[in-house]
């Protein structure tokens, strides 16, 4: 196909990348001027072909690192050792043809093009619709049958499947994610090696599987995806990826993008990688783990209802009627408590900080947090009326009861500690610790939506002035002393 008609259809098409490609051209042919053979190669020639967004645009170049350096000065190294040369249009990625990772040629394609080095950039993309190349003259190089697999709708191995997925089982992932992405039927003898090489997918680190699911999940076909692995069993040899497959298909349209993804992390019992999605999914990722896992284990409370909000229980509810066959749903409790909250915000509340700090005098310690946070539980649960009579002899209450259960007499004499005592001592210091951290953080709203580590620093923090507030006294000295705490 020729020059002008790939990019009068793909212009015509009015798909997003045409600037990007036609720069990507420009690139070859300040290559090709120096004297290197340079060709654009992988889905961006795919998805000019089909009239697709191009958002990745890889050249492949006879010129080496160094070479290409001098070229472009402003070209850049990744961890990865990936080549990028960032541009106004776009990011351009560069493959080498001495690069020592590219496969032997497969003998009968040797005498299909003069650039050798080009075939074998082609037949490391392991699948026929992705070894398309772009020469600078926009000459469209199919040395694999690639356009007819196209055409035809088609993912099919360039080896033998034996090969493909024997030597490299995340290929079965690759072939997968091309199917969720273009909607492209798996051809029968590359799906059938598939199926015959499944076994090989549990060597495959866990944390690369996930992020392959995580992938597929996100894609338009991913559900005719799931039915591909289901109907081949090519989990089999993966048992949580395979009970999850199982599970999501009972409930696929129910579940919405989040509760799906959130849904694989549960069955594997893994927290999301950091590194493998942008914060904000993290953040709500984690967060649907978190509550599930919560209301699994403990029926909704006025205070979840508060904190988490009825949308996001209902979400969970829904999941863990999903991911747990023995769950009773909570549904009619989570609405019903909803209807009948006093209280959204602790704004409501008719009584302030400030009025607390003055009521004890001007304190400021820690105990204000706690007796805030406990009139707030208490006027949520309704055990007292948001009137501001009733929570100022509430607080006074709380304050007393504070101070009788933490503040101890110092008889002034030294005691003599058993090691039964002080077992006995630090027993009660972590019970009265928790307590605190418990209470403290019982209002803060976002602990859920926060990834581990961030819940970890905020319950550190609250175990520290927890912590504090009991030495305010000597009760707790001497396990400071020896240490313990």
């Amino acid at each position: 196909m020729g020059e002008n008609i790939l990019i009068k259809k793909f212009k015509e098409s009015r798909t997003n990348g045409l600037s990007y490609i036609l720069r990507g051209i420009d690139i070859l042919k300040i290559l090709v001027n120096r004297g290197f053979d340079s060709y654009i190669v992988d889905e961006a020639v795919l998805n000019l072909y089909l009239c697709r967004p191009i958002e990745h645009v890889q050249i492949a170049t006879s010129a080496n690192p160094t070479e290409l350096k001098n070229i472009f000065p402003s070209l850049t190294v990744t961890i990865n050792d990936e080549y990028i040369l960032k541009d106004s249009e776009g990011d351009f990625n560069f493959l080498f043809f001495d690069d020592p990772k590219l496969p032997n040629l497969l003998q009968e394609n040797i005498a299909l093009h003069f650039n050798k080095k080009l075939i074998q950039v082609l037949q490391s993309k392991v699948f026929t619709m992705m070894a398309l190349a772009l020469a600078p003259s926009l000459e469209l190089i199919d040395l694999f049958n690639s356009v007819t697999d196209i055409d035809e709708r088609q993912i099919r191995g360039i080896d033998k499947p034996k090969s493909i997925f024997e030597e490299d089982p995340t290929n079965i992932y690759n072939a997968l994610l091309l199917e969720a992405h273009y909607g492209f039927n798996i051809e029968k003898k590359t799906i059938k090696g598939m199926s015959k090489m499944s076994f090989g997918l549990e060597s495959v680190n866990i944390k690369i599987a996930l992020n392959y699911l995580k992938s597929i999940l996100s894609e338009k076909y991913a559900h005719r995806t799931l039915i591909t692995i289901k109907e081949n069993h090519l989990f089999r040899s993966v048992v949580d990826l395979d009970r999850f497959v199982n599970k999501l298909l009972n409930n696929y349209d129910g579940l919405d993008e989040i509760e799906r993804l959130s849904l694989l992390y549960l069955i594997v019992a893994s927290i999301p990688d950091a590194a493998s999605m942008d914060n904000l999914l993290l953040k709500e990722i984690t967060e649907t783990i978190t509550i599930t896992q919560l209301i699994i284990h403990s029926p909704v409370t006025p205070m979840m209802v508060y904190n988490i909000g009825e949308k996001k229980l209902l979400s969970c509810d829904k999941l863990a009627l999903t991911y747990k066959s023995d769950y009773k749903t909570q549904k009619k409790l989570i609405k019903k408590l909803n209807r009948d909250a006093s209280i959204m915000s602790i704004r409501e509340l008719n009584f302030s900080n400030l009025e607390l700090i003055k009521l004890l005098n001007g304190e400021r310690s820690i105990r204000i947090k706690i007796i805030m946070n406990l009139l707030l539980e208490k006027v949520i649960n309704k055990e007292i009326k948001n009137y501001p009579k009733a929570l100022k002899e509430e607080a006074l209450k709380l304050d007393q009861e504070m101070k009788a259960i933490f503040n101890y007499e110092s008889t002034g004499e030294e005691k003599e500690y058993t090691e039964i005592d002080i077992d006995n001592l630090l027993k009660k210091y972590h019970q009265e610790l928790d307590f605190l951290v418990k209470v403290y953080l019982n209002d803060e709203k976002e602990l859920y939506s926060l990834t581990p580590a961030e819940r970890n620093i905020l319950r550190s923090e609250a175990e520290e002035h927890a912590h504090d507030f009991l030495l305010e006294t000597d009760q707790y000295l001497i396990l400071e002393e020896r240490r313990l705490i």
